[in-house]
């Protein structure tokens, strides 16, 4: 995949597998997925350049909790997350968050 990002893995995700993942209290009976089994591939991503209100407005709509930040190689360079933007809010104020 030489960097490019293809897919995310989030908690709901993995909530969505614990009965899979914990099966009994002995692991050699739990499953052994790899993140590519369980991930979601469908990636919605922003670019460095993207307005932090835009990221937000998707996140809200989408009910999703990070956006992955990719270059114009598609290759991961940050992520805004909820705490991110809560964050912002709680020590920079409104006015500075949004622009």
């Amino acid at each position: 995949f030489h960097g490019t990002l293809v897919g995310m893995l989030s908690y709901r995700d993995l909530l969505h597998h614990v009965p899979e993942l914990i099966t009994a209290a002995d692991t050699r009976q739990a499953s052994h997925k790899h993140a590519a089994e369980i991930m979601t591939p469908r990636v919605i991503s922003a670019t460095p350049t993207t307005e932090i209100r835009e990221i937000a407005r998707v996140m809200l709509e989408e009910r999703i909790h990070a956006v992955p930040i990719l270059d114009q190689s598609r290759r991961l360079v940050g992520i805004v997350a909820t705490q991110d933007l809560l964050r912002g809010s709680a020590t920079h104020g409104p006015l500075e968050l949004w622009t």
